[in-house]
């Protein structure tokens, strides 16, 4: 399966906790699915509040920044 191609929203979350779980542990890789999975389900719920595409943008590139940031600290 690729990337970003789950349709079943258990499985969206079985493979965001998985891809979190691996890059917690060690493996820079598992941010990478975390990314590709969650990125869409970010998309969708900030362009539900209406915000301009750029700004949506970079409403998820600061989420995942956040993320990283806060595991680095």
């Amino acid at each position: 399966m690729r990337a970003g191609s789950a349709t079943r929203p258990d499985e969206v979350w079985e493979r965001a906790t998985d891809g979190f779980n691996r890059w917690v542990a060690g493996d820079p890789a598992g941010l990478d699915d975390l990314v590709a999975v969650m990125t869409p389900v970010l998309w969708h719920v900030v362009r539900a509040y209406r915000l301009p595409e750029t700004a949506t943008e970079d409403v998820v590139q600061t989420t995942w920044l956040a993320l990283v940031n806060r595991r680095a600290s």
